[in-house]
């Protein structure tokens, strides 16, 4: 399959890159759902279910320290997750723009070996986004736009930490509003079917024996869903970073690709 590029100096094309990201999804859903259930939904389904436990009789005014403990280590994982699926999801998604059949192991690969300077990024730029949220949250919205595509920019040119944010930043400049646009109906969209999925399987979760405790057939769909969701939400980042780039620099999908070799 041949997936549409721009030619330089052409605009940001939302209805472009959301076709890209559900056809690279569409074609390869077996690899992209299967790697965030591997990276992300298993993990942070059994770390719930912990925290459920735990928290079963829990006063919430007067936690314990195991209590605390459990509630800080879903949201470190939770961080961790993310990043390696951002990165492993990246990879999977330029090779199948190129033509090529991305695999399960060096996509795996590609997210471990950019861990901990993903990380770094993130706590870097979270630091930044909740001081712009401080100062009257749009500063917090104009940098999350300028930085959206960092990660992808870090894991498809092997970029630092600061040259990773600031090529976000050169690759977002004249596209900024359109992308806040594809983001924020993007985060609505994708929001609306987990909530009423959530609420939908809450309704029958007392009703559903738990296969452990804390995990329920409820609880299992949730995971299933939003794995499929984050899926998609990864694609859609890792397509918009296509189309700026080739925006911008007038990248072809094989000059993507090139890096991975």
């Amino acid at each position: 399959m041949n997936y549409e590029l721009p030619a330089l100096d052409e605009r940001f094309d939302i209805g472009r890159v959301v076709s890209r990201a559900f056809a690279v999804l569409g074609r390869k859903a077996a690899l992209f759902i299967g790697l965030t259930l591997l990276i992300s939904g298993l993990p942070n389904l059994l770390l719930s279910a912990l925290v459920a436990s735990q928290m079963a009789n829990a006063d919430p005014n007067n936690l314990n320290p195991a209590q605390m403990g459990s509630f800080w280590l879903t949201l470190i994982v939770g961080f961790i997750t993310y990043y390696i699926a951002s990165a492993a999801l990246t990879h999977a998604s330029v090779l199948e723009v190129n033509g090529q059949k991305p695999g399960f192991a060096a996509a795996l690969k590609t997210g471990v070996r950019h861990l901990l300077p993903l990380l770094g990024m993130g706590v870097l730029a979270g630091i930044g986004l909740m001081v712009g949220f401080l100062l009257l949250l749009i500063p917090g919205i104009i940098l999350g736009i300028m930085w959206s595509v960092a990660v992808p920019a870090m894991v498809a040119e092997n970029l630092g930490i600061m040259a990773s944010l600031s090529r976000s930043r050169d690759l977002t400049r004249g596209s900024r509003w359109r992308l806040f646009a594809l983001l924020a109906v993007g985060v609505l969209l994708l929001s609306v079917p987990t909530f009423v999925l959530a609420f939908a399987t809450g309704l029958f979760a007392d009703a559903a024996a738990g296969i452990t405790p804390g995990i329920t057939p409820a609880s299992i769909v949730q995971m299933l869903a939003g794995s499929v969701v984050n899926a998609l939400f990864i694609a859609l980042i890792a397509s918009a970073y296509i189309e700026l780039r080739a925006i911008r620099d007038g990248t072809s999908s094989e000059a993507l690709a090139g890096i991975f070799a």
